[in-house]
């Protein structure tokens, strides 16, 4: 797959944005199950599709080496929060290892 630039330069931001909030430099992968909790705040109130967010975050988050695979995932829910007040967007993403 050949990802556009604007891909590129948005999921080096979101792993870079990732790493940033986490005070790491080079994370060790998570290598277990996990349960991924995403709210969306989109940048505006226009009509969007909440599902065609999750490939990109998960794809990020792999590249920021917080999940050696997105396949990880076991849980999922998303739901949207209010719209940025800055209107840029942006999305609160928390990750639970799951008990094997």
């Amino acid at each position: 797959m050949v990802l556009s630039k604007a891909a590129q330069a948005y999921r080096k931001a979101v792993a870079l944005a990732i790493l940033e909030q986490l005070g790491l430099e080079r994370p060790r992968p998570i290598t277990t199950g996990v349960a991924v909790d995403l709210r969306v705040h989109p940048p505006d109130r226009r009509r969007r599709d909440l599902d065609n967010v999750l490939k990109a975050v998960l794809d990020a988050v792999v590249k920021a080496g917080i999940l050696e695979d997105d396949s990880q995932v076991q849980r999922l829910a998303m739901a949207w929060g209010p719209p940025d007040s800055q209107g840029r967007g942006g999305i609160d993403l928390r990750l639970r290892v799951l008990d094997e």
